[in-house]
C-alpha cells in the first residue's frame, strides 16, 4: 500500500512539474508573440521610411542630371546613398523572412505540434533572431536619418545653385 501511495505521489509531482514547465513556456511564448508583433510594426515603418528615402534619392538624382550640375561631391553622395539603400533593401527582405518564421512558429505552437524541449529550443532561436532584427532595424533607421540629412543638404545646395542662376 505504501509503495502504491508513493508511486501515485511521485506521478503527481511529475505531472505537476510538467504543467508548470508548460505554463512557463506559454508565458514566454506570449511575450515573444507580443515582441514579434511590435517587431513587424517597426519593420513596416522602417521599410516605408526606406522607400521614401529611396524615392527622394531618385528625385534628387534626376534633378541633378536635368540641371547638368557637375558637382561630383553631390553625385558621389547619391551614389553612396544608392549603395546603402540597396544593401538595406536586401537586409529588410531577409528580416521579413525571419519575422515570417516567427509567424510560422506561432501556427505550430497553437496547433501544439511541438514538445516542451523543441518549444524551448525554438523560442531561444527566435529570441536570438529578434535581437538581431532589432539591432539591424536600429542601424538601418540611423543610416536612413543620416541619408535624409545628407539629401537635405544636397537639396539646399541645389536651391542655392538655382538662386544664383536667376
Amino acid at each position: 500500500m505504501r509503495k502504491t501511495a508513493f508511486l501515485i505521489f511521485a506521478l503527481l509531482i511529475v505531472f505537476t512539474s510538467c504543467e508548470d514547465t508548460r505554463n512557463t513556456l506559454h508565458q514566454k511564448y506570449n511575450e515573444l508573440t507580443q515582441r514579434t508583433d511590435s517587431l513587424k510594426t517597426a519593420h513596416g515603418k522602417i521599410a516605408d521610411m526606406h522607400e521614401t528615402v529611396t524615392d527622394e534619392k531618385d528625385a534628387l538624382q534626376e534633378r541633378l542630371n536635368d540641371m547638368q550640375i557637375a558637382d561630383s561631391s553631390a553625385l558621389a553622395h547619391l551614389s553612396r546613398h544608392e549603395f546603402l539603400l540597396e544593401k538595406q533593401e536586401t537586409l529588410l527582405g531577409s528580416m521579413e523572412e525571419l519575422i515570417q518564421t516567427h509567424k510560422n512558429f506561432e501556427k505550430q505552437y497553437e496547433a501544439e505540434q511541438t514538445s516542451d524541449v523543441e518549444l524551448e529550443a525554438k523560442m531561444k532561436e527566435l529570441k536570438t533572431n529578434y535581437n538581431e532584427i532589432t539591432s539591424n532595424l536600429n542601424d538601418i533607421h540611423s543610416e536612413l536619418k543620416r541619408i535624409e540629412e545628407d539629401q537635405k543638404s544636397i537639396r539646399d545646395g541645389i536651391k542655392t545653385y538655382g538662386d544664383v542662376d536667376n
